[in-house]
């Protein structure tokens, strides 16, 4: 009898001789045991929910757990030790599987979705020492993953985004024809797995080896140069990769300039393909989390938003949103920009109690760090009056915009476009009803 858990026993998988058996619970740790001793040698803490599978190496090295946290995590039995946490999941994670090597991973949710990760192993388990890197995790799998919506194929997108954006201008034009060619090739990376990554990486590089000297590398070899670490690039190499970099970079931000002006012209279609194939790229060459690829996201969530397509859009908001209070604090003005994203769709959607929370929150950090009077501070007051107005609560809601008018009177001026929109919400509010005569009270006159 192994006992030790606090609830439910969900899964369970002994080694070949018995000797030794993994246990999962709905109390969110996974149990190392020795069968013979009777004890557990490991607890291994990091699920925040239920953990619904496992998975674990013939040699009892490796293991896998996933969970109604979201979240499969990757744990050294030697010393109990969570290697690593993999994200990208909307719903729980209910089977993950290691291959025999541990060298891929597959964790699949309950919608059905499933993710595989190629690793890379340079790692002591007696020691604990090293590092586990992935070779080239999905990244922009995970966001589809999180936004539950299938990116639309570039062959079916490409004519009608550069079409789009040729009416902009010739650098736009240029600009998208350069990315949707990256990113092709980008797809061309066989699986991404260990061995067809580095395959594809060498056969590519003896091709830039054998070319010309004088001869400008194709996307192919850009791609290359742009994936191959620093350290393996020789000087001419290194140029081609800066140079690379710099033109992308640049393509980009043009592509980010141009998304808002086609959304802002009557056509989201082509700005939401533009701002997909923005955070696609970023994220498969640099990171999600990265703070270019961030605003881009929240570029997309505003267009999905404004087609109708909330649900999306909500996903991609909590995302950058939770990467941000990760990354860069609760407070930071970044993650403040979010937050009040997020409330406000959250308001949109009907979801009152949970922006009312975040209002809560976010009205006094602006004020702590912006000042009561700041623009992004009214702005977020309004805001929770319209909360309040949906809730029923017509005097809070009216007394916060009498207040924020007469900021913004002073602030922008009497017809401000802000200032009338205020103006307006506090027309719209209901009258209240007749005040009813109260009873009618003696007077007693002081004698002189």
């Amino acid at each position: 009898m192994l006992t030790g858990h606090t609830d439910a026993v969900v899964d369970v998988l002994p080694d070949a001789d018995g000797r030794r058996l993994l246990s999962c619970s709905a109390d969110g740790t996974v149990r190392l045991w020795d069968v013979a001793a009777a004890r557990c040698v490991h607890v291994l803490t990091g699920h925040t929910a239920a953990v619904h599978s496992l998975a674990v190496t013939p040699d009892f090295l490796l293991a896998a757990s996933g969970g109604e946290d979201r979240r499969a995590r990757l744990w050294d039995l030697t010393t109990g030790r969570e290697l690593r946490a993999f994200t990208g999941f909307s719903t729980a994670v209910t089977d993950v599987e290691l291959a025999p090597d541990g060298a891929l991973l597959l964790a699949g949710d309950e919608r059905g979705r499933l993710l595989t990760w190629a690793l890379d192993w340079e790692y002591d388990f007696g020691a604990a020492t090293g590092v586990l890197r992935a070779e080239s995790e999905p990244v922009i799998e995970e966001l589809r993953a999180e936004v539950a919506v299938e990116l639309p194929s570039r062959d079916d997108g490409r004519p009608a985004l550069v079409e789009a954006m040729a009416r902009i201008g010739e650098r736009q034009r240029h600009a998208v024809i350069r990315t949707l060619e990256l990113a092709a090739e980008l797809d061309k990376v066989p699986s991404r797995d260990d061995t067809g990554y580095r395959l594809y990486m060498h056969s590519v590089a003896e091709d830039l080896a054998s070319r010309e000297p004088d001869t400008t590398p194709g996307t192919a070899e850009a791609l290359t140069l742009l994936l191959r670490p620093e350290a393996e690039l020789n000087r001419s190499e290194t140029f081609w990769a800066g140079h690379f970099a710099a033109v992308l970079q640049d393509d980009l931000v043009t592509l980010a300039e141009a998304a808002p002006v086609l959304h802002s012209e009557g056509d989201p279609v082509a700005a939401e393909r533009a701002w997909q194939l923005v955070v696609d790229v970023r994220s498969h060459l640099w990171d999600a989390g990265h703070v270019e690829t961030q605003r881009a996201m929240l570029g997309w969530a505003a267009v999905l938003i404004d087609l109708r397509r909330q649900t999306e859009a909500l996903a991609l908001i909590r995302a950058v949103t939770s990467e941000r209070e990760r990354v860069l604090g609760p407070d930071h003005p970044a993650t403040l920009e979010a937050i009040t994203a997020l409330a406000s769709l959250l308001t949109d959607k009907g979801e009152l109690d949970e922006a009312e929370r975040l209002y809560a929150v976010l009205v006094p950090q602006l004020v702590r760090r912006r000042g009561p009077d700041d623009l992004r501070t009214l702005e977020a007051r309004v805001g929770l009056a319209r909360v309040h107005l949906r809730l029923g609560r017509h005097g809070d809601a009216a007394q916060t915009l009498r207040e924020v008018l007469a900021k913004r009177r002073l602030r922008l001026g009497e017809h401000h476009a802000d200032t009338l929109a205020v103006q307006a919400e506090l027309d719209r509010l209901p009258l209240p009803g007749p005040v009813l005569p109260g009873p009618k009270r003696r007077g007693w006159r002081r004698r002189r």
